[in-house]
């Protein structure tokens, strides 16, 4: 009889330790699913492979399928040398993961494709600029012409960056995110514009991206800006951060324009010469950033 009664409880005991423990692992799972999906960028999804992998081993009948394919597919994004399938692929995994049954997955997806789609955009438009330049090109190779991004003035602009030149941050859905106020002082209505934008930590410090560097390239055409008109961003929108996280200050500059009579201000620009403009325009964001602090 004692035996039976000892027999029985060392069952209970058993009983309940894996079911504390079970509890706890799901907790911990929980968290993680909540980290991972609260990411605001492919790169912050795929740095969580790691230790998603040791608890998915450790645990494998916890782990969504779901969420293994949304930290591979940005994982891949990431590394893929192939910008062609880098995108396309990444677009496509992301409109499945959109219809996933774990809510927090198809939420994350949903706010990860606007800024995969708008980078192929603007790669696609690059690869077309490349194209034509290359069809184009009557220079010899070993003469260089002066980019364009060395002729730009702000003090021409037509959309110039209202109050202390600095943007504004913003959460949206638990995603940071960023716009900036900005006044048409132009005679012509505005219906295009492409901006760069830098990004500082809290103490005023440029903060790399995974993109190489410490800005942004961002573009819109959603909306028309009369003459004497403003960019809310309140009223008109915000972009998500494509390559950079815990930023705190921005610095925008419009650089280009499309009036709607189709003529135009700046320069549009190839990738090396956006990276030449980033290059020059750095101390006048540094000085920005600087005297707001």
């Amino acid at each position: 009889m004692i035996v039976a009664v000892v027999v029985a409880l060392i069952a209970i005991i058993v009983v309940v330790f894996f079911l504390v423990r079970g509890g706890g692992n799901k907790a911990e799972y929980e968290d993680l699913l909540g980290r991972i999906t609260s990411s605001s960028s492919p790169s912050q999804v795929a740095s969580y492979e790691s230790e998603l992998d040791t608890f998915e081993s450790e645990n494998p009948d916890l782990v969504d399928t779901d969420l293994t394919a949304l930290v591979n597919a940005c994982v891949e994004y990431n590394d893929a040398a192939d910008e062609e399938y880098r995108y396309t692929e990444m677009i496509s995994e992301l409109e499945q993961l959109e219809s996933s049954s774990v809510p927090q997955v198809a939420s994350c997806a949903s706010e990860l494709l606007p800024g995969v789609e708008t980078d192929y955009d603007d790669y696609l438009y690059w690869l077309e600029e490349e194209e034509a330049a290359a069809e184009e090109e009557t220079v010899p190779s070993e003469v260089t012409s002066t980019p364009a991004s060395t002729e730009f003035d702000l003090a021409t602009s037509p959309m110039p960056v209202s109050g202390n030149g600095l943007g504004e941050l913003s959460t949206i859905d638990g995603q940071p995110v960023f716009s900036f106020p900005a006044d048409n002082v132009s005679d012509r209505s505005i219906v295009y514009f492409e901006v760069i934008v830098f990004c500082y930590d809290a103490e005023g410090n440029p903060i790399t991206g995974t993109n190489g560097y410490n800005w942004e390239w961002k573009r819109d055409d959603t909306m028309t800006i009369p003459p004497g008109g403003q960019h809310i961003p309140s009223r008109d929108g915000y972009w998500p951060f494509n390559d950079h996280s815990n930023v705190a200050y921005v610095v925008p500059f419009v650089v280009f324009t499309r009036f709607d009579d189709g003529s135009t201000w700046g320069s549009e620009l190839s990738t090396a010469e956006k990276i030449a403009l980033g290059d020059q325009l750095q101390s006048e964001a540094d000085a920005i950033m600087a005297a707001a602090l």
